[in-house]
Order: structure tokens, then C-alpha cells, then sequence
């Protein structure tokens, strides 16, 4: 059970998630003013390869409707079952992959029954759904292994080392943030930085007397700055693969805007130090 101080240092070290904050500015003021810097400047709009001319216009919102409120239930469902009767002990991962059979057959039975698809045609988009998925399963699978090598490998401890010795309390916050920005970068997991970092962090605040909640905030604000850059981020190859984007351009055209944010984030924490 948390005490009234943890509750209150875990509130503001959310607070102090200086990255987060000025990521949202800079990407409001760049769009608001239509500022593209960077590969941004060259980057050009692709159509999608998807052929919509011989769907039917008029056809019932429902039908995408009730696929997704039932997907949003069933992950509930499947939650208390295999927690047997408590959600929060269910398993998120067999959750979800029961989720996606149970919607995917509603919709078979659903589509078909109101003859808005033939068997063929949705045993046909059903695969060639999967076939797109299976590239961002695989690019997934590799980055979660080399994430938990680098894991296994201590590299937070390793890099922490080396500024617990002579460092000034004033900066240590901005370390604590680009040391968790690598990890994070390296590993592509901004919660497996969190669970790297938080316990050599918090002893180093304590140890020389500074903020603690500054120091958990700067772990948490460089655990999303290096996951939102890192090529094997999760979140970058599924929002890449999702937009039919190639990865590396993805990353190179938010790379000059999540580095402006970072910066500010840096001086931010050097400056409340």
C-alpha cells in the first residue's frame, strides 16, 4: 500500500514529464504555423492502394459499429475469464488474441448473415489482412529480442555507473534523462526503461539530496523520448506499417521534432535543479 508521500511523490513526478509536455507544444505550434523541417520538407503523400469504387456507399454505419463495441467488450469478457473472475489478474495477451477470433467470427457470421459479403470475399480480405500484419509480427518478434538482450545485458546499470561518482545534484536530473533516453532508445520499451531506471534513479536522488520526484519524472520523460525515436520501438513500426509508411522514413521525419522537444525537456530540468 502506498503512503500519503509515495502517492504524493509519484503525482509529481508525473508532472515533471517535461518531455511529454513540450512534445504536445511543439507538434501544435509546428502544425498550427505549418512548419516542416527536416526529411519533413520532402516527404511526399502517398494514395492508398486500397480500391474503394466497388464498395456500396449507402451501407449501415452499423457494420462498423458493432465489430468495434464488441471487440472494446469481449477484451473485458476475456479478461474476467482468465482471471477466473478478477479482471485485473486476467492475461492481457491471450485476452486481446481471443478478442480478435471472437470479432473476427462475429463479423463472418454478422457480414454474411445481411449479405453484405460472400464467404469468399471475406475469407479472402481476412487473409489478405493477416498476410499485411505478418511483416509488422515479424519486425516485432526481432525487436523484442534485442530488446531483452540489451535488458539482460545491464545496460541501464552500466550507464548509470558512470555518473553516480562526480555529479552535481543541479544536473543530475538532465543525466538521469539522457540516460534513460538511451536505454530507451536501445531497448525500443519506454516501460521496460521505467523498470530499469526508476530503482537506480530514485537511490541516486536520495543519496545526493535532490528532487526525487524531478529525477522520477526525467526517467519517465526520457523512457517516451527514446522509445518515440527508436527504430524498434513498438509504437514506431506499428504506426509506420499502419500509415503503409517505411520505418526509417518514419523515424527520420519525426526524428527533427521529437529532438527539438527533447532539447527543451533537457533545459527544462536543468533549470528546476
Amino acid at each position: 500500500m502506498l503512503s500519503g508521500e509515495s502517492v504524493h511523490i509519484l503525482i509529481d513526478s508525473l508532472l515533471y514529464n517535461f518531455y511529454s509536455m513540450s512534445a504536445l507544444l511543439v507538434t501544435f505550434l509546428f502544425v498550427w504555423f505549418k512548419i516542416d523541417i527536416g526529411p519533413m520538407k520532402n516527404a511526399k503523400y502517398k494514395a492508398s492502394s486500397l480500391d474503394f469504387s466497388s464498395y456500396e456507399k449507402s451501407a449501415s454505419m452499423y457494420l462498423m459499429i458493432w465489430p468495434i463495441v464488441l471487440m472494446v467488450a469481449f477484451v473485458f469478457v476475456f479478461l474476467y475469464i482468465t482471471g477466473n473472475g478478477d479482471m485485473l489478474k486476467g492475461s492481457g495477451s491471450s485476452s486481446i488474441f481471443y478478442t480478435m477470433l471472437a470479432t473476427l467470427l462475429f463479423m463472418f457470421v454478422y457480414y454474411i448473415a445481411s449479405k453484405n459479403m460472400s464467404i469468399s470475399v471475406w475469407s479472402k480480405t481476412a487473409y489478405l489482412g493477416g498476410k499485411k500484419l505478418f511483416p509488422i509480427a515479424m519486425i516485432l518478434l526481432f525487436a523484442f529480442a534485442i530488446g531483452d538482450v540489451t535488458s539482460s545485458l545491464k545496460t541501464g546499470l552500466y550507464l548509470a555507473s558512470f555518473a553516480g561518482e562526480s555529479l552535481s545534484p543541479y544536473y543530475l536530473a538532465a543525466v538521469i534523462f539522457l540516460l534513460s533516453s538511451l536505454v530507451s532508445f536501445s531497448t525500443g520499451t519506454s516501460w521496460g526503461t521505467f523498470s530499469i531506471m526508476i530503482p537506480v534513479a530514485a537511490p541516486m536522488a536520495v543519496g545526493m539530496d535532490a528532487n526525487i520526484a524531478l529525477c522520477l519524472g526525467a526517467v519517465i520523460s526520457g523512457g517516451v523520448f527514446g522509445d518515440h525515436c527508436s527504430p524498434i520501438s513498438d509504437t514506431t513500426i506499428i504506426s509506420a506499417m499502419a500509415a503503409e509508411c517505411e520505418i526509417i522514413e518514419h523515424v527520420k521525419t519525426q526524428l527533427p521534432y521529437a529532438l527539438i522537444s527533447g532539447l527543451i525537456a533537457l533545459l527544462l530540468f536543468i533549470v528546476f535543479s
